[in-house]
């Protein structure tokens, strides 16, 4: 056992990698077999790992950076999804449940620490912030339900970034106050500094994504170009003394119009995040944690109470009052309290600030009791987050299936449509417009066809058909669409698609306009005319000059 020990914790990088990446791959097994949600699993199992735990592995400089990253993406991810439209429609929603989830918590910690644990002002005041921000850390248990576009989630999200930003405007003024330096002067130039940052990134980024999405159809490319984005506004951010997440948060409202929410670009994005990123980061918060502090004795158990207690009371109010006032169901109300109950990298932030503060030389303004109280706080209001996520997607779900909407008459029908493919520059854009155009609710299929003449280039057209079917296929692949594909034979055009048509049982056809004069001098091209006439479906016929996003 001695030699045993003498291994660990582990160092070597690779090793490091190894273990987080079987972390990765089964906690979420363990985890959906206790029917406990997967983000507990990774901040559980970072708590085993760490030096707190069992000291398997070393937090080395991998979980900074990775956890910065996993960070910035659950920021990014967050805006990039949310509806825009219902943004627009609901901005006076957003500003009430904002200062409601801000200003509760805010409130409570503050007078809790004031009169149960007779803190200074300054740490209750800093202590408060903390409470009065939060972090969207089960916000992925919403995207495997599909409930990104729900008036609760939406709110939530967009609340969640009101109340980090009043909180750390607050932070800003508590600690710019304690150096006696918040006067006029320093609103003025805080307030030029962030407005100036939104024009700087409003003006900046939506020509840059124009330029290159209408240039480069890569997929590498595009996701390289969106990630260089997300982190120059986020440095941005940082240099201009702003947090690095409101960089990630308005980089993604501004590429939020960019990015079809159905497409190769946006599946890559969420696989990466989701797959790497934010478990790195949800492990190394874990790794942060030390529960053994709790059986220490001593006032933490009532100091984490009290932060923990009090701030968690003052979330859950704000989310049942804003659910009321805006007459939202109980399991939206539940919704609301899961995703802006939790605290994680932020929290600690905030307190690595407040460690910098010295009340007398040597003394720092946060005493060890508050670090590993807040530290131990960010577990608790991990689980209950992502129970309560958990819980209320499944009710919401449910609630759904029993009262579908107006617009969900469809959902029990299945969708095929059939693309007729021929050139390999426009077939991409119609898979595209397929994706784009499919109800998410339904199980669409694509059926891609290449219709080649009886003659003697037959065989050299199949090849070159099967050759164009096979890339689209590998194409919507990317996007989690599957593909069935056929190379036909016929003598006329319009008919072999009409007999497609009826052999795969499609529901639609989409095909390209023709842009090749040589070819056909009609409008309609040489069969589109004879296609329409013999098909009682709907046909959509596309002409499309730059790509749909």
């Amino acid at each position: 056992m001695t030699n045993i020990a003498s291994y660990f914790p582990i160092t070597d990088p690779t090793l490091i990698f190894f273990v987080v990446m079987l972390i990765i791959l089964f906690a979420p097994i363990i985890m959906g077999k206790l029917r406990i949600p997967h983000i507990i699993g990774m901040v559980l199992a970072g708590v085993a790992v760490g030096k707190y735990g069992f000291n398997i592995l070393v937090r080395d400089d991998s979980f900074e950076l990775f956890g910065k990253v996993g960070l910035y993406y659950i920021m990014f991810l967050a805006s990039l999804e949310m509806d825009m439209e219902g943004v627009k429609r609901n901005s006076r929603r957003f500003g009430i449940f904002g200062v409601l989830t801000c200003g509760l918590p805010f409130l409570l910690t503050y007078v809790g620490c004031i009169s149960l644990l007779h803190y200074s002002q300054f740490a209750s005041l800093l202590l408060g912030c903390i409470m009065a921000s939060n972090t969207l850390i089960a916000y992925p248990i919403v995207g495997r339900y599909g409930l990104q576009k729900k008036p609760s989630v939406t709110l939530s999200v967009g609340s969640s970034m009101l109340a980090l930003l009043m909180a750390l405007v607050i932070l800003a003024a508590i600690v710019e106050s304690y150096k006696g330096n918040a006067g006029v002067l320093f609103w003025l130039m805080f307030v030029g500094k962030f407005v100036a940052y939104c024009l700087v990134l409003a003006f900046i980024i939506p020509r840059l994504a124009r330029w290159f999405l209408r240039r480069y159809s890569d997929a590498v490319m595009q996701f390289i170009f969106v990630m260089s984005m997300l982190f120059m506004s986020a440095a941005f951010g940082e240099a201009l003394g702003l947090e690095g997440i409101i960089g990630a948060f308005l980089s993604g409202l501004i590429l939020n119009r960019f990015i079809p929410h159905v497409s190769p670009l946006m599946n890559r994005i969420e696989f990466i995040g989701n797959a790497l990123f934010i478990p790195y980061f949800l492990i190394g918060v874990g790794m942060l944690i030390n529960v053994r502090v709790l059986f220490d004795g001593g006032d933490i158990i009532m100091v984490v109470l009290c932060i923990a207690g009090l701030g968690t009371l003052g979330k859950a109010i704000a989310a049942y009052v804003a659910a009321f006032i805006f007459k939202l169901p109980v399991s939206s109300g539940n919704m609301m309290f899961g995703l802006t109950s939790a605290h994680a990298a932020g929290a600690i932030a905030m307190l690595m600030i407040g460690m910098r503060i010295e009340v007398e030389p040597g003394v720092p303004l946060i005493t060890d009791d508050m670090l590993n109280a807040v530290v131990v706080m960010i577990l608790f209001t991990c689980i209950i987050s992502s129970m309560m996520t958990e819980r209320s997607a499944q009710q919401i779900t449910l609630r759904d299936k029993e009262m579908p909407d107006d617009n969900d008459q469809k959902a029990n029908t299945d969708e095929k449509i059939l693309i007729p493919m021929k050139y390999p520059e426009y077939a991409q854009r119609l898979v595209n417009v397929a994706m784009m155009m499919r109800n998410p609710k339904n199980t669409t299929t694509l059926v891609g066809l290449n219709v080649v003449y009886d003659d003697e280039d037959m065989r050299r057209n199949q090849e070159q058909g099967q050759q164009l079917l096979d890339r689209m296929t590998k194409y919507a692949a990317a996007a989690d669409m599957s593909m069935q594909t056929q190379v036909r034979v016929a003598a006329n055009i319009a008919n072999g698609i009409r007999h497609a048509f009826k052999e795969f049982r499609a529901t639609d056809v989409l095909i390209g306009m023709h842009m090749h004069p040589e070819v056909s001098q009609k409008f309609w091209g040489a069969f589109h005319q004879s296609l329409f006439n013999g098909l009682n479906s709907q046909i959509i016929m596309a002409r499309l000059n730059q790509p749909l996003s």
